[in-house]
């Protein structure tokens, strides 16, 4: 039912279970009205709205990683991806991250780095000759996708980067960055 709410709907809902049940979370997601709402706006109003909210208390789960203080990446990588290709994957991300990319230029940014990393830009390519590669342009996004969110799954990332911003991005690859390096 919450996923055909708007993102309107869906703070109120919110701030109204949390004024009662986590108001610690509350005042974290009332601080600025707009950027929690934003965080409810992405991927809400498509032909196919994520379910990821059955009830209000999944809304801090769902919301946390875009909030600092909730924020406590793990950085588990998939386990065909190892930690000197994921930073090799993010240093080559922040040569061509732009935060005024529109959603395709971002992409093509993302593929361009993957031939000189070893993986396919074009899962066609990919699925004719998966020997020939590391992995697929899929696999260099969950690496950007784990950094960002500590997550494999998350609503549209170039979404999430924009409401993020770019010094939150960077931070979060520097971060990501020295942990793999350890």
């Amino acid at each position: 039912v919450i996923s055909l709410f708007t993102a309107q709907e869906v703070y109120a809902g919110t701030v109204h279970w949390a004024k009662e049940f986590d108001r610690d979370f509350y005042d974290l997601i009332s601080r600025d009205p707009a950027y929690s709402t934003a965080i409810f706006a992405i991927d809400r109003g498509n032909k196919n709205p994520r379910k990821d909210i059955a009830k209000w208390s999944d809304t801090k789960d769902y919301t946390q990683y875009f909030f600092d203080e909730l924020f406590c990446p793990l950085y588990t990588l998939p386990s065909h991806i190892n930690k000197a290709d994921a930073v090799k994957i993010l240093k080559a991300y922040q040569e061509v991250y732009s935060p005024e990319d529109d959603k395709d230029a971002w992409f093509q940014g993302i593929k361009s780095i993957c031939e000189p990393l070893g993986f396919a830009a074009d899962m066609k390519d990919y699925k004719q000759n998966p020997d020939n590669y590391k992995g697929n342009v899929g696999d260099v996004s969950t690496v950007i996708r784990i950094a960002q969110t500590d997550r494999q799954n998350t609503p549209d990332l170039w979404s999430i980067l924009k409401l993020y911003g770019r010094q939150r991005v960077l931070q979060r690859i520097e971060t990501a960055i020295k942990f793999w390096e350890m």
